[in-house]
């Protein structure tokens, strides 16, 4: 699996960069998004979208991956590493486009007849890792992905949300390594 920051055609209207999680030379997820100075000079990052893949077998995909990752889904495994990534370059707080707002919502592809392909509920997507429903068409996340506390885990299920978790910790660890390495070193 590679995390991947680039500036994706496909997203323009969305976001700037786009941050992808492939396996192999596969696109699996993606979150489009764009950052900006608040008038306190303070860095958020602006979500336009996040989306998965339609392909053949990508649900016997997403199970597999679901299993080797201790139960995290790719949508929501994509979120963290998100907030990670937005955490490890100074930035204050998250903002994810609210369904009704979002663009594919625009009359002009209501005409498209997408209206039958299944998609992302977003609201539901930030509503589960911990946003705030805002009043500017936005959802307001922390930085920090929302852990479950340990008292609320199942017993036969906290083995496998502390290696989640444990997952998750190395791999932030790898990310603040390759974002701090000095350019051009391997």
């Amino acid at each position: 699996m590679r995390l991947v920051l680039d500036k994706e055609g496909i997203f323009l209207r969305e976001g700037m960069l786009v941050l992808n999680i492939y396996i192999y030379e596969e696109r699996l997820f993606s979150i489009a998004f764009s950052i900006a100075k608040s008038q306190s000079n303070r860095l958020h990052a602006f979500i336009g979208a996040i989306q998965g893949r339609r392909m053949k077998h990508v649900t016997e995909i997403y199970r597999d991956i679901t299993k080797k990752l201790y139960g995290i889904r790719p949508r929501d495994l994509m979120v963290e590493l998100f907030q990670i990534f937005c955490k490890q370059f100074g930035i204050d707080w998250i903002f994810a486009v609210q369904e009704a707002e979002h663009q594919h919502n625009h009359y002009f592809y209501l005409f498209k007849n997408k209206s039958e392909l299944k998609r992302l509920d977003y609201d539901q997507v930030w509503e589960e890792r911990g946003g705030r429903c805002c009043q500017d068409g936005f959802y307001k996340l922390s930085v920090y992905p929302v852990k479950k506390p340990s008292h609320l885990i199942v017993s036969r299920k906290r083995s496998m949300y502390r290696k989640r978790y444990e997952l998750l910790t190395a791999i932030e660890s790898q990310m603040s390594m390759a974002i701090n390495r000095p350019y051009g070193l391997s």
